[in-house]
């Protein structure tokens, strides 16, 4: 459907509109025709959603060819990526087409004394699983490399390498990811040392920089690791409550600290998705609790950032946010629902014993253990779209297909 192809095509560019024609065809609008052609590119063979190799072609740039979706098609509820202000591989973020609707959460008055770490991280974060395995197993594990399903990165680093020998070169390394005696080293030993600090940055596929190359994508295990490290040492450094001062540098610290947060999470992403961790494709253990942490960042910053007065006003730092939580929110309930509909074949495809009654295999009593948690979310999110419509339908088939979450 046009939400599940808007979800799909945005991680290339800003995507306009996105249908499903009645002759079975997706429509999908691009508001830039490069982002266009790499999308055509690089997902042409595809299989994306389960159904066969997708063909994708890119029509014609002439407006007469770019036919809006049909007359009363249902908008998806996720909202394109807008990056920050100043980032020079996004220049069309001043677009404001199809902004998303910023994330209304009022901050309490009261300080709290909740952080990323420490002894109190347990009480934000909720019930946590243990550690996920990210040794895969036959049944999920990707395809071999070089084929049409899916890409399997070969990076083991948190960065590639040839990305902090140019940052390096170029003196790009940012403050969160410079090590430590970084003004003693030369250049070559700088290069060693940002191994263990350096951390990837985004970038947009385009015909200059293909991304979806083995050696510049990290694998699940080490994407899991990445974020782990973002944790620890970033993360772990931001107060959730605004903290007194009168240093205007210091106000700003949360905000810097927030947008390195938010470049790298986004590179996280896609990297996942470049690997068919996405809509109708792959999904395990690992992605799954990624994305769940990933979500209660975000949720924290519009607590935390919320009266900054960039958050809203200006570049507003708050939307990107509101997205990039839009898109965590929406893959994580699709990673739910391929988890549990796997479950269901699996039980379905168990011998049963004669004497034994048959039991149902259209529900389960077995869920993810964050699922109703990061459910929820979703819910309140998009309560106040369409009136409630959205949440409406879903709440709807999940009392009918899922009863105990």
């Amino acid at each position: 459907d046009g939400a599940r192809l808007k979800a799909l095509f945005e991680s290339f560019g800003e995507v306009v509109a996105a249908s499903v024609e009645k002759s079975g065809v997706g429509l999908v609008i691009f508001a830039d025709q490069k982002a266009a052609a790499t999308a055509a590119a690089e997902l042409d063979g595809l299989d994306a959603f389960q159904a066969g190799a997708m063909r994708c072609q890119r029509l014609a740039s002439s407006s007469s060819d770019e036919k809006p979706p049909r007359r009363g098609a249902r908008s998806p509820p996720v909202s394109p990526v807008r990056p920050p202000a100043g980032n020079t591989d996004d220049d069309d973020a001043a677009r404001t087409a199809m902004r998303a609707r910023r994330f209304g959460l009022t901050p309490s008055d009261a300080p709290s004394p909740l952080r990323f770490g420490g002894p109190q991280i347990d009480a934000f974060r909720g019930p946590s699983p243990p550690p996920p395995d990210v040794s895969t197993t036959a049944e999920d594990a990707p395809p071999p490399a070089g084929t049409t399903e899916s890409l399997v990165g070969a990076c083991e680093l948190m960065c590639p390498q040839s990305e902090i020998d140019e940052r390096v070169r170029f003196k790009e390394l940012d403050a969160f990811e410079t090590p430590a005696d970084a003004h003693a080293m030369d250049d070559a030993a700088l290069r060693v040392a940002a191994r263990a600090t350096a951390v990837k940055k985004y970038k947009r596929s385009d015909a200059g920089s293909v991304q979806n190359v083995p050696a510049l994508v990290r694998p699940p295990r080490v994407l899991a690791a990445t974020f782990a490290h973002l944790v620890a040492h970033v993360m772990a450094t931001m107060p959730l409550a605004p903290q007194p001062t009168a240093d205007a540098d210091a106000d700003d610290a949360p905000i810097e600290a927030y947008l390195f947060l938010w470049d790298r999470c986004r590179a996280i992403r896609k990297d996942f998705i470049l690997q068919n961790y996405t809509t109708g494709g792959l999904v395990d253990a690992t992605v799954v609790d990624v994305f769940e942490k990933m979500a209660r960042f975000f949720i924290a910053m519009e607590r935390r950032l919320a009266d900054h007065p960039e958050w809203r006003d200006g570049v507003a730092h708050g939307k990107h946010n509101a997205e990039s939580l839009s898109e965590t929110l929406t893959a994580l309930l699709a990673f739910y629902d391929m988890q549990h509909k796997a479950r269901r074949t699996r039980g379905a495809a168990q011998p049963q014993h004669a004497a034994a009654p048959q039991t149902s295999t259209t529900t389960t009593t077995t869920t993810t253990p964050n699922e109703a948690e990061c459910t929820a979310y979703w819910i309140l999110f998009f309560l106040d779209q369409d009136r409630g419509a959205a949440a409406g339908r879903l709440l709807a088939r999940l009392a009918v297909e899922r009863p105990e979450l």
